[in-house]
């Protein structure tokens, strides 16, 4: 049975898993620096008081957690055109989004959210960088009807602006068209995101690197020592392999990164824009609106080239600075044709080339 979506509405029971979830690791994060500390002085008074008082904490990280789903509500308010979220611990707060400003409806699920059989739903709106409103744990049934009402309600706000572009999606029903396989990720995730990886790679080693020599110093190690023990054992052949290993590395945790994100990634054509759901351990629904596109990159390095794979990355229109970071939509794996297909859809045509101006060797002086 449909909920009346006009009435306000409460998450699911088994949702309050979800909350206690977040709840703890807000309060971990902000308790992991005082924990190490105690950690450090195990057998001072001040760290038996802090570990005898972790169950009191527990306990009210319960009712943090308790409160916080009693008190949060939703509801769609069809007459005033507006989106409305309740929510607070001890203060309630009202959030209200007019539907003429939502940009996306995404749909996800956590490893937690998905053992226990929930979706979160997050509403992102023009002009901001974080999520305007989110639901933290709601049925597949019920996450599917808000994210339909709120795109239905969307698309006749929309619908005038670009009629011609609405047009090619006529089905009410998901329609798939694209779906990137395992071995196309492999390929991305072998040939893309260099000085990422390896920025990560650098600090963890800078860190890793930094520790030891602490450790030994501790230990009673000189300077000289270590050096010269470097010079007598260390030959070319050990820092071939290091090299090597770090190589290795820097492919794997590419790989990986890749595959966790973007796995099974679907694009499917959906009441007149396109839902892109992708996602191994954390799986995510994301609509795109055609209408609201605002840039649109095909990006295809010498490697991927040779492999014939590109790159797409949409941005949407007033993302501002979100643009920049995790709110621009990224389709990895796809072929020159799929690329062309997925341009189609979503600005009408395919994009010809101009005339390319390069700046003037003066500029180098100037």
């Amino acid at each position: 049975m449909r909920p009346d979506f006009s009435k306000p509405q409460r998450q699911s029971g088994i949702g309050l898993v979800v909350m206690f979830a977040n709840v703890l690791q807000e309060w971990g994060k902000a308790m992991a620096p005082f924990a190490v500390i105690m950690l450090l002085r195990a057998n001072s008074m001040e760290a038996l008081v802090f570990w005898i008082s972790l169950p009191v904490l527990l306990v009210v990280v319960i009712v943090v957690a308790w409160l916080r789903f009693r008190n949060f509500t939703f509801q769609l308010d069809d007459l005033q055109q507006e989106f409305v979220i309740t929510q607070g611990v001890f203060s309630k707060s009202r959030i209200v989004i007019r539907y003429d400003k939502i940009q996306q409806v995404n749909l996800r699920q956590s490893w937690l959210q998905r053992l226990i059989g929930v979706y979160g739903l997050d509403v992102d709106t023009a002009g901001t960088l974080d999520k305007e409103a989110s639901i933290k744990a709601v049925s597949h049934d019920v996450a599917i009807a808000v994210k339909e009402e709120l795109l239905q309600n969307v698309g006749h706000k929309s619908q005038p602006d670009n009629t011609e572009s609405a047009g090619n999606f006529t089905s009410e029903h998901e329609t798939p068209i694209l779906k990137i396989s395992l071995w196309s990720l492999v390929k991305i995730g072998l040939t893309s995101n260099y000085l990422r990886t390896l920025g990560v790679l650098v600090a963890f080693f800078l860190t890793l690197y930094e520790n030891i020599m602490r450790v030994m110093d501790g230990a009673g190690y000189r300077h000289h020592d270590v050096t010269g023990y470097v010079k007598r054992d260390f030959s070319v052949n050990i820092l071939g392999i290091l090299a090597l290993l770090l190589l290795a590395a820097f492919l794997v945790i590419n790989l990986l990164r890749v595959i966790l994100r973007y796995f099974n990634y679907t694009v499917s054509r959906q009441s007149g824009s396109l839902l892109l759901s992708f996602g191994l351990i954390n799986t995510k629904s994301t609509i795109l609106k055609p209408e609201k596109v605002q840039v649109t990159t095909v990006s295809q390095n010498f490697f991927q080239k040779k492999l014939d794979i590109v790159e797409l990355r949409i941005r949407q229109a007033s993302n501002g600075e979100g643009e920049k970071g995790e709110n621009a939509i990224e389709i990895p794996g796809c072929n020159q044709s799929e690329a062309y297909q997925l341009l189609r859809l979503i600005l009408g045509t395919v994009p010809e080339k101009g005339v390319m101006l390069k700046p003037n060797y003066r500029k180098l002086v100037f």
